[in-house]
C-alpha cells in the first residue's frame, strides 16, 4: 500500500483553490478552498478535518483524516497552516474534505476548505495519471511548488514566486508571478503573463505564447512551438527539431534546436535569429533583424529592414539567402576570409577559409562594401 506526503501552506492574504480532479489507480487530486478573513489582532488555532473515501473492485474503504496545529498570532490577513499529512491509499477515487474554523472572535472562514493530498513530500502535488482539470490560485506573495499531471491546469498568481513541474503531458499552465516551469512528455501548453518566467522543456511539445515580461525557454529533447510577446524573450527550441520560433514586438533572441525548424521575425528591429545545427527556415521581420548561420543548411529571407547576416567561424554551414540588398544589408564573416567567388545569372556563391558556403540569390558581384 503506497502512502503519499503532502504539505499544505497556505500563507498571505487571498485564497487559494485546487480545483476538482478525478483520480484513479491511486493518483490523488488535489482541492483547497479557504477563504480567510478578519478585522484585528488575535490567536487563533486552525483545524482540518475530514473523511477519506477510497473504492477499489466494489470495495469502500473511508479513512478519517485530523490535522490541527497548535495556536497561533492573527492578524487580518494573515493565516498559515503547514502540517504533513500522510494517506495510505489503495486505489481509486480520494477525497478529502475538511473545515478550517479559528479561535479568535475577530476572524472568521467564509467557506470550507476541501484538501486532497497527492504523492509529495515538498509543495502541493499533482501526481500520477489522474484526468480532469485542476487549477491553482495562489495567495498573493507566496512561494510554492507544484508538481502536475496529465489533464491539468495550473495558474501563478501575480506577486508570487511558483516552481510549477510537469510530471506528463496535455497541461495548460498560466504563469502570472515570477516563476519557473519544467516541462515534461507530451503535448503541454504554457501562457506568461508575468514579471518573468523561465521554462525548461522536456521530452514532449511544448507550446509557449509570451507575454510582456522577461521570458527564457530553454529547450529540452523535444520540440517547441513558441510566440514571442511585447516583453523581453530569448527562445530555443528543441533537439528534436522541427521548432516553430515566432518573434514578438519586443526584443527577442530566437534559437533552433535542431533540425528543420522555422524561424519568423518580427516588424520590430533589434531581434537575433540564430540557426540550429540541421537545416533551418528562417523569415527576417520588416525590421533591422540579425540572422546567425549554424553548422548545417540554412535557408534565409530577408526582410525589408537593413539585415545582418553573421557567419560564425569554425562551422563550416551551407548558407544560402534570398532577399539580400546590396548596400544596405551586410554579411559580417567574422574575420573569415573568402577563398573563391563566382556569379552568375542565379547570384553569388562565396566559399569561406573554414569550409562554409553561402549562396546569394539574385545577387551578381555584391562587393567588399557589404562585407564586415
Amino acid at each position: 500500500m503506497p502512502t503519499y506526503k503532502g504539505i499544505l501552506h497556505i500563507s498571505g492574504y487571498g485564497e487559494d483553490s485546487f480545483g476538482d480532479d478525478a483520480a484513479f489507480s491511486a493518483a490523488l487530486a488535489e482541492s483547497l478552498s479557504p477563504s480567510i478573513d478578519g478585522s484585528g489582532n488575535g490567536t487563533a488555532t486552525a483545524t482540518l478535518s475530514g473523511t477519506i473515501v477510497v473504492q477499489e473492485g466494489g470495495n469502500t474503504q473511508t479513512i478519517p483524516l485530523a490535522v490541527s496545529t497548535p495556536s497561533f498570532p492573527f492578524q487580518t490577513g494573515s493565516f498559515q497552516v503547514n502540517q504533513q499529512v500522510s494517506v495510505p491509499v489503495l486505489g481509486g477515487t480520494l477525497d478529502i474534505t475538511a473545515t478550517g474554523t479559528l479561535s479568535s472572535s475577530q476572524a472568521d472562514i467564509s467557506e470550507s476548505a476541501s484538501l486532497n493530498v497527492s504523492g509529495a513530500t515538498d509543495g502541493v502535488t499533482f501526481a500520477g495519471s489522474a484526468s480532469g482539470n485542476a487549477t491553482l490560485v495562489q495567495a498573493q506573495g507566496s512561494a510554492l511548488s507544484i508538481t502536475v499531471a496529465p489533464n491539468t491546469t495550473a495558474a501563478s498568481q501575480p506577486g508570487n514566486s511558483t516552481v510549477i513541474t510537469i510530471v506528463r503531458g496535455n497541461n495548460t499552465i498560466y504563469s502570472q508571478g515570477t516563476d519557473t516551469v519544467y516541462a515534461g512528455s507530451g503535448s503541454n501548453l504554457v501562457f506568461a503573463s508575468g514579471p518573468s518566467v523561465v521554462v525548461y522543456g522536456g521530452s514532449g511539445h511544448l507550446t509557449f505564447v509570451a507575454g510582456g515580461g522577461v521570458d527564457n525557454v530553454i529547450g529540452g529533447t523535444g520540440n517547441a512551438t513558441i510566440f514571442g510577446g511585447t516583453g523581453i524573450g530569448d527562445f530555443s527550441g528543441g533537439s528534436a527539431g522541427n521548432n516553430v520560433l515566432v518573434a514578438g514586438t519586443g526584443n527577442t533572441t530566437l534559437r533552433g534546436g535542431g533540425n528543420g525548424d522555422e524561424i519568423f521575425g518580427a516588424s520590430t528591429s533589434g531581434n537575433l535569429l540564430q540557426a540550429g545545427p540541421g537545416t533551418e527556415f528562417v523569415v527576417a521581420g520588416s525590421g533591422a533583424t540579425t540572422i546567425e548561420g549554424g553548422s548545417g543548411t540554412l535557408v534565409a529571407f530577408g526582410g525589408a529592414g537593413a539585415d545582418t547576416y553573421v557567419i560564425p567561424p569554425g562551422l563550416g554551414g551551407n548558407d544560402m539567402i534570398v532577399g539580400f540588398k546590396v548596400g544596405t544589408d551586410k554579411l559580417d564573416l567574422n574575420g573569415l576570409s573568402i577563398t573563391a567567388e563566382a556569379s552568375g545569372s542565379w547570384g553569388t556563391t562565396l566559399r569561406l577559409n573554414d569550409g562554409t558556403q553561402m549562396i546569394l540569390f539574385g545577387v551578381q558581384n555584391p562587393g567588399s562594401s557589404n562585407f564586415t
